[in-house]
């Protein structure tokens, strides 16, 4: 019984450990987060707009037989997906941050 009592101990301390390196890690704080989640997001919104504004143009270059029309689809999608991407980790990191201190002050 002593055994598992320290041995908990250690684990708590380790998390506790964990816990503390993480924190000093975090580098932005929550609203700055969620500033750079909402800014990721609006150009990825920009990008959406200029693809299907000029659509007919892009339409031309796309069926061109020519190695320029994968290399604009491709980067097009991973530009999106990119923004897209981030300003979704931003959001949830920093939200999923919050609950994890507000849990961890509750367990103190």
């Amino acid at each position: 019984m002593a055994k598992e009592t320290e041995s908990a101990g250690k684990s708590l301390e380790l998390e506790r450990r964990q816990y503390d390196a993480i924190k000093k890690e975090r580098n932005e704080t929550a609203i700055t987060g969620i500033i750079k989640g909402f800014f990721y997001l609006s150009l990825a919104g920009v990008v959406y707009f200029l693809v299907f504004f000029n659509a007919n143009k892009l339409t031309g270059l796309l069926t061109a037989k020519n190695f320029f029309a994968p290399l604009i689809s491709m980067s097009i999608v991973v530009l999106v997906a990119y923004l897209l991407g981030t300003g979704i980790n931003k959001l949830i990191k920093n939200t999923l941050e919050q609950a994890l201190e507000s849990q961890k002050m509750r367990e103190e």
